[in-house]
C-alpha cells in the first residue's frame, strides 16, 4: 500500500507541475488535452488497481481471521479432549473402587453368619459404612458419566463449527484444493 501511495504522489506532483508549465504559456493544446485524457486514463487504472489490493488486502485478513479462529477451536478441542481423557480415567479409577468395595461387602455378608453376636453388630455397622462408601463412589460415577456426555458434545460442536469455518474458507475465499 506504501507503494501505491507513493505513485499517487508522483502523479500528483506530475499533473500539478507537468500541467502549471504547459498552461502558462497559453491555453491547452490537442496535445496537452490528450495527455490529460491519457493521465486521467492511468490515474483510473491505478485507483482500481488500489481497490482491487484493498479487497486483497481485506480478503487477507478475513483468511489471517480465520485461521486465527480455527487454531483457537483446534487448541480448545484438545484440551476438551484431555479434560475428557481425565474424566474417563477417573470414572475408570471409580468403577475399580466399586468394585473393590463390592467384594469387601460381599466377604463380610458371607463371614456374617460364621461369628459371634458381637462381632457381628460391628460387622454391621462395618457394612453400613461401606454401603455409604457404595452410594458414594456411584454418585461419582454418575456425575462423571454427565460430565463425559457434556464434554462429548462441546468437542462435537467445537469440531462441527470447525467444519462449518473451513467450509466458508472454501467457498468464499477461494482457498480450496
Amino acid at each position: 500500500m506504501k507503494l501505491t501511495w507513493h505513485v499517487v504522489m508522483i502523479i500528483f506532483v506530475t499533473v500539478t507541475f507537468g500541467s502549471a508549465s504547459g498552461w502558462s504559456e497559453g491555453p491547452p493544446s490537442t496535445t496537452d488535452c490528450e495527455d490529460l485524457k491519457t493521465l486521467n486514463a492511468s490515474i483510473q487504472e491505478l485507483a482500481s488497481v488500489m481497490r482491487q489490493s484493498a479487497a486483497q488486502d481485506k480478503k487477507y485478513q478475513e483468511l489471517e481471521l480465520a485461521v486465527a479462529y480455527l487454531q483457537f477451536r483446534s487448541r480448545r478441542i484438545e484440551i476438551l479432549e484431555q479434560e475428557l481423557r481425565r474424566a474417563e480415567e477417573r470414572k475408570a479409577s471409580s468403577e475399580g473402587q466399586l468394585e473393590r468395595i463390592n467384594e469387601e461387602l460381599a466377604r463380610y455378608e458371607r463371614n456374617l453368619p460364621n461369628i459371634s453376636e458381637e462381632e457381628a453388630l460391628r460387622t454391621r455397622e462395618a457394612v453400613e459404612q461401606v454401603d455409604r462408601m457404595v452410594a458414594f463412589e456411584e454418585a461419582k460415577i454418575d456425575r462423571l458419566e454427565l460430565e463425559i456426555i457434556d464434554l462429548q458434545n462441546e468437542i462435537a460442536e467445537g469440531k462441527l463449527q470447525t467444519i462449518y469455518l473451513e467450509d466458508y474458507l472454501l467457498e468464499n475465499l477461494d482457498v480450496g484444493d
